[in-house]
């Protein structure tokens, strides 16, 4: 007889699917970030709101550079803070992503590791490199104009349902086609006696 119910096919079958289940919940349910564009206005009013400050987390980028900056003020047309470098987790993350970065109307849905949550938190000013910006004793002082884009960063949440919709119907199917097979629940047509048909 050829069917499913052998102690060693349900064996080999039930290893098959926790190995295939290990294998697809590793490469499921992964979280993505996207970068929205702002604009000034809307900057100068979560600035004045103390948004920032407490939620956020401002990145420049100027002249190929990118710094941190926070304390900021809106002082008549211009926008102060205090610079500092960015953190070494910061840092590399915008190193890793420049390509990104540069072409962020383009790109969505770009996928970040638990360690990088903090990337939900963030807001990038993109400068007129040509505009002069005052870097003094860590201080920055520029005119509003001389930001030519804003990026509020948050979660992607569609592809981020996507993930785990697709993770959990990806892990869902190949279960319980182990389970119909293992227990024998399903024969298939092989459930049948050779000797009947000789």
């Amino acid at each position: 007889m050829l069917y499913f119910r052998d102690p060693g096919w349900k064996k080999a079958i039930a290893y098959f699917f926790v190995l295939q289940l290990l294998f697809l919940s590793t490469g499921c349910f992964h979280e993505f970030y996207k970068a929205n564009p702002s604009n000034v206005t809307s900057f100068q009013q979560m600035v004045r709101s103390a948004e920032i400050e407490q939620e956020r987390y401002c990145v420049i980028h100027y002249q190929g550079k990118a710094m941190h900056v926070d304390q900021l003020s809106i002082n008549g047309g211009d926008l102060e803070g205090v610079l500092s470098e960015l953190p070494a987790d910061r840092a590399r993350m915008v190193a890793q992503e420049q390509e990104f970065l540069k072409t962020v109307e383009k790109l969505r849905g770009r996928r970040y590791r638990p360690t990088e949550k903090f990337v939900l938190q963030d807001i990038h000013l993109y400068l007129n490199d040509q505009v002069p910006v005052l870097f003094a004793a860590g201080k920055l002082s520029l005119p509003t104009s001389a930001i030519e884009k804003v990026y509020v960063y948050g979660k992607d949440q569609v592809a981020t349902s996507v993930s785990h919709i697709g993770g959990a119907l990806a892990i869902s199917i190949p279960v319980a086609v182990g389970v119909v097979l293992a227990t024998g629940g399903l024969d298939m047509g092989f459930n049948f006696n050779m000797a009947a048909i000789r």
